[in-house]
């Protein structure tokens, strides 16, 4: 195993482990340097704090599983402190330590303008919006948005010819909603798909204020 792909494995297990969000791991990085010291450090972290039970720290063969899951969706993974890791999520204290990835992540290169929008939007509130994707991405802006039905889909679609991020809720592999399943296919050959939870995920009512922070 490369020293890349351990300490993608040690980020898996640090991040997955009981107790530990996105601000955890970054403080727990900073404190320690890197995930797998991290790791080493939980079991006493957590007696220190008055623990009385074994924390739970994920293990080598559920973050062998997550990667292969991984493989198997035809994705691939970056972390926090990649050179290619979105520079703009590195400025907010809850960046998310691992993220998935389906398309052309050098899409994250370019300067990325973020529109979403209601659901049920008006007739006029979409025909903004495609004016507005499209002009931004005719200008060779990146499109950021969040698959959702209305606005987001428009967004979408308007600025897919140049290049637009999706970011989900749910999985990579998780097509949400189904109605925008020929649209996913065609983000996966030319835009770029992200998200922050592990394949498989399915998106619940939890995983949307998070998703948008990664979007905004």
């Amino acid at each position: 195993m490369s020293k890349r792909e351990q300490n993608i494995r040690n980020a898996i297990r640090l991040i997955r482990s009981a107790n530990v969000g996105p601000i955890t791991y970054h403080q727990l990085i900073a404190l320690y340097g890197s995930a797998g010291k991290a790791l080493e450090a939980l079991p006493e972290l957590a007696a220190r704090g008055g623990g009385k039970r074994k924390i739970r720290i994920s293990s080598e063969s559920d973050a062998d599983k997550e990667l292969k899951e991984v493989k198997k969706a035809g994705a691939e993974l970056l972390i926090a402190g990649d050179t290619n890791y979105p520079l703009h999520l590195t400025h907010i204290p809850d960046a998310p330590p691992v993220l998935t990835y389906l398309g052309n992540i050098q899409l994250l290169e370019k300067t990325c303008v973020a529109i979403v929008g209601a659901r049920n939007a008006s007739a006029a509130g979409l025909k903004t919006a495609r004016k507005l994707s499209g002009g931004l991405a005719e200008r060779d802006y990146c499109i950021v948005s969040g698959m959702a039905r209305g606005i987001d889909t428009i967004a979408h679609q308007a600025a897919i010819e140049h290049g637009t991020i999706a970011i989900l809720a749910g999985g990579v592999d998780n097509i949400y909603p189904k109605e925008n399943t020929e649209l996913y296919y065609r983000l996966c050959e030319e835009g770029l798909i992200l998200a922050e939870n592990p394949v498989g995920t399915k998106p619940l009512d939890r995983h949307f204020p998070r998703r948008n922070r990664i979007i905004s």
